[in-house]
């Protein structure tokens, strides 16, 4: 397991990843931490299944779509909407981070799901030093992977006002890890922040103003945004391209 403050490799890196996709929670929590990735429809226990058992339930769910932002730029390019902008981001990586990163973030996630769950008994397991050490594992790996995608991707995205309160600014770290797997805008990325608070809170004036503005572009122009969280700008941008406006093209 790699250690903070310390140089790693991108070996070292996956190598923790795979330790931590073997870890097994259910001995250190005795409540159930239900969860549910479908809208409720089929109900699991976080400490019945590995990391990895999370990470393929979740994947099941987004195998239809693997990429909702590269699936709308496909449909635009299909029906005839003439745009040099992409609604999706090609992020500097290595074939073999590419090959792994969207398993790797939701691994990593699932750590960060039983952490912030609000039935985690938190008087049993702070003072389990196996449970915390996971967690603590878990946590650092997540940070180290964003600084390793940002080392080929200068810029991208700034977390480092996250770094005040690490265990707060986990999810949106992870969002940002499995975004840019997912080929997400870095600007949709970092409104993601100010949409969603964790798993379970969300900004809901917003949310019903995304599902407004999807259902509009479904409902006029046949196109999908799918689970898209966009930003202002690429709201506007969308906007522009399905009403067939000239706007200038927003520089990446």
């Amino acid at each position: 397991m790699i250690k903070g403050g310390q140089p790693f490799t991108e070996k070292q890196l996956f190598q923790s990843v795979d330790e931590l996709a073997s870890v097994d929670i259910s001995p250190y929590i005795s409540n159930p931490l239900m969860r549910s990735i479908d809208r409720g429809k089929n109900s699991f226990d976080l400490r019945k299944i590995s990391p990895t058992q999370y990470c393929e339930r979740i994947q099941k769910e987004h195998d239809a779509i693997p990429s909702s932002a590269r699936e709308l730029d496909r449909q635009l390019a299909a029906k005839g909407f003439d745009t040099p902008y992409k609604f999706s981001y090609d992020y500097n990586m290595s074939q073999q981070m590419r090959d792994r990163i969207v398993k790797d973030g939701w691994i990593l996630t699932y750590f960060q799901d039983v952490f912030n769950h609000p039935d985690l008994p938190r008087n049993e397991v702070v003072h389990n030093k196996q449970f915390e050490q996971n967690i603590l594992n878990a946590l650092r790996v997540t940070y180290m992977y964003a600084a390793c995608i940002l080392q080929y991707n200068p810029g991208i995205y700034d977390f480092t006002n996250l770094l005040e309160n690490p265990f707060k600014g986990w999810y949106h770290v992870l969002n940002f890890v499995i975004g840019a797997g997912y080929g997400f805008h870095p600007l949709d990325i970092k409104f993601h922040e100010k949409v969603f608070i964790n798993n379970y809170y969300c900004d809901q004036k917003e949310c019903e103003n995304q599902r407004t503005f999807k259902n509009r572009c479904k409902e006029q122009y046949d196109i999908d945004a799918g689970c898209l969280i966009l930003s202002p700008e690429n709201m506007e941008k969308l906007r522009n391209i399905l009403t067939r406006q000239n706007t200038p093209k927003i520089e990446r």
